[in-house]
């Protein structure tokens, strides 16, 4: 499927929210994929996604009330349960037996409640597994917001390096991945670019990670999870402490999680989190990382929105792929045909002579 038929992939697992947002007491509505969404919990605790919009005047559910057994729509009081069939019609003896509205298969899943927006028989194996959002042994700062923007224009932006040393310059600025052009992998349904510092010059926030500003071993692991997850993690070590790349928990640092899901071909949902091994127990440093998580998001946001209206206004240009743009590249390959590389195919190796020889697959 090219981008030309659909401006977002289909028959995939998309977040509606972080799994405390969705709650048996309120009402959470969403836009999935062009798809108006209601979401609540039923009385076992189970997510439940309707179409958000009655079948009766095509009121958004989402205005009603829950009633235990399902919604009741605020306009006249008609009822659907869990499932989405019509149980209720005031004034009606008979409720007829087409009368409902869909219902979307929802699952809860590593922090998340994903929807599965489609028509095809879903997979529940193919849920973006994302383990560190729900580790307690970890620490974690959250937030979500809206994006004036494609989708595909944020997952650009997390999957380029490139530009931290310009957009982040008072947080993770970091010169020093500006030359080292990464390891590109595919798997399956994930791509992965890495990279390796042997002598690495701290950004301000890996100072505060590393306690000094003294150089260190630094790796940079970016996953593109199908369809719209995109994960950095970042780890230091003191020098020569690690000598090639790690297989378990080692160094200090933490993975940067984004969950995107399309609203409309112009807008998305972001989930953000940055989950870390370091100083865990400190309540004030979660909060604090917090703070400044939402700041580089704000750093980012107000670019890809800016880039989503100039797209707009000079939809007859298009834009250009240079040499440190690889991860942008083969992620927009796996959005736009659901295909990619043979599996644990190597698509790039590093050019500098110190990186350490990674095998083909993870």
């Amino acid at each position: 499927m090219s981008s030309e038929l659909s401006p977002w992939p289909r028959n995939q697992w998309y977040a509606a929210g972080f799994e405390s947002q969705v709650s048996a007491s309120r009402m959470l509505s969403r836009i999935v994929c062009g798809t108006p969404l209601v979401l609540y919990r039923d009385t076992e605790g189970r997510p439940v996604a309707l179409l958000d919009r009655c079948w009766h005047r095509l009121v958004p559910l989402s205005l009603g009330e829950l009633t235990g057994r399902g919604i009741r729509c605020g306009y006249h009081g008609i009822e659907f349960g869990h499932d989405g069939a019509c149980t209720l019609i005031p004034g009606v003896a008979r409720v007829p037996r087409h009368a409902g509205v869909r219902r979307f298969e929802a699952r809860d899943h590593h922090g998340y409640t994903w929807v599965r927006i489609g028509d095809e028989p879903s997979d529940p194996g193919r849920l973006p597994s994302l383990p560190w959002q729900t580790d307690a042994t970890l620490a974690r700062s959250s937030g979500d917001r809206k994006v004036a923007c494609d989708f595909r224009l944020l997952v650009d932006n997390l999957m380029d390096a490139s530009h931290l040393a310009f957009v982040h310059k008072g947080s993770l600025a970091d010169p020093d991945l500006l030359g080292v052009p990464p390891q590109v992998l595919f798997d399956g349904h994930t791509l992965e670019l890495r990279r390796w510092i042997a002598n690495y010059h701290p950004s301000p926030f890996y100072r505060r990670v590393h306690g000094s500003d003294e150089p260190c071993v630094r790796w940079q692991h970016t996953r593109f999870l199908l369809p719209a997850t995109v994960v950095n993690e970042g780890r230091i070590a003191r020098a020569e402490s690690v000598m090639e790349w790690p297989s378990g928990d080692t160094g200090r640092g933490g993975y940067f999680i984004n969950v995107l899901t399309p609203a409309t071909p112009t807008t998305c949902h972001y989930f953000f989190s940055y989950v870390r091994n370091w100083e865990v127990a400190d309540e004030v440093l979660t909060a604090m990382l917090a703070d400044q998580l939402r700041c580089i998001i704000e750093e980012d946001v107000v670019l890809v929105a800016a880039q989503q209206e100039a797209r707009q206004v000079t939809a007859d240009l298009a834009p250009v792929f240079i040499g440190v743009d690889a991860g942008v590249r083969h992620a927009r390959r796996m959005i736009d045909s659901f295909s990619g590389p043979a599996p644990g195919a190597v698509i790039e190796a590093p050019r500098q002579a110190e990186a350490p020889e990674l095998a083909s697959g993870p």
